[in-house]
């Protein structure tokens, strides 16, 4: 395999370049000419500077990469994961060589790194941006997996509707509904917002908070 442009020695990371006044970003020592490769698919534009000489950024779904100090300037275009997008250079008043100036920007947050810290933190061995991570279910989305399943409940307070249930607000007064007797209780339904609907004897189908799911029945 081909050695990729990150794969050259470091000749200035996040530090140095902080010692210089300059945003996070790492130097790569490669040889004038070596191929500057796509670490993700995206949108690839020029971003040409007077110091930065000959540059690109590329716009991913995740990832904004910026590389400077090119031989030439890029062909702006849809590209893929790891195709050939530009050479090496010395181009710019703010070089001392030649070498790949890279950095990242993450766009979720906004937060810009060197070239090193992403591929510390998001990258996988084999060279691919980790898969983003999946969503942590929410409450309502772990409750309503509860629908069949029996709570046992003491003396607990029930409201006539879901939203009077999350807000915990009855006719007793902020914090309070009316009180019914202990279960077991079969969970029919749970609101979008977590409330729990169960059916009582005495009050018919009632809602409860969705605190009441921690008293499920092992």
């Amino acid at each position: 395999m081909s050695k990729r442009f990150f794969d050259y020695p470091v000749t200035a990371d996040r530090a140095e370049h902080a010692r210089r006044g300059v945003g996070a970003a790492t130097d790569y020592a490669c040889p004038m000419g070596s191929l500057v490769d796509a670490p993700f698919a995206g949108a690839l534009t020029r971003r040409d500077t007077s110091d930065g000489g000959f540059g690109l950024r590329l716009t991913g779904d995740r990832f904004v990469f910026v590389a400077q100090h090119l031989s030439e300037p890029v062909k702006p275009g849809r590209v893929a994961w790891r195709s050939g997008v530009a050479r090496s250079g010395n181009t710019g008043t703010a070089t001392t060589g030649p070498h790949v100036h890279a950095w990242i920007l993450v766009r979720a947050t906004g937060e810009r790194l060197s070239f090193e810290e992403w591929l510390d933190r998001y990258v996988e061995k084999s060279g691919k941006p980790a898969p983003k991570p999946a969503p942590k279910p929410t409450p309502a989305k772990v409750a309503r997996t509860l629908v069949g399943r029996e709570i046992v409940l003491g003396s607990w307070y029930w409201y006539a509707t879901a939203a009077a249930a999350v807000a915990m607000r009855g006719k007793r007064g902020k914090g309070k509904g009316q009180t019914m007797l202990s279960g077991p209780y079969t969970i029919r339904k749970v609101a979008s917002n977590g409330a729990i609907l169960v059916r009582s004897n005495a009050n018919g189908d009632v809602w409860l908070h969705p605190s009441a799911a921690n008293k499920i029945r092992k």
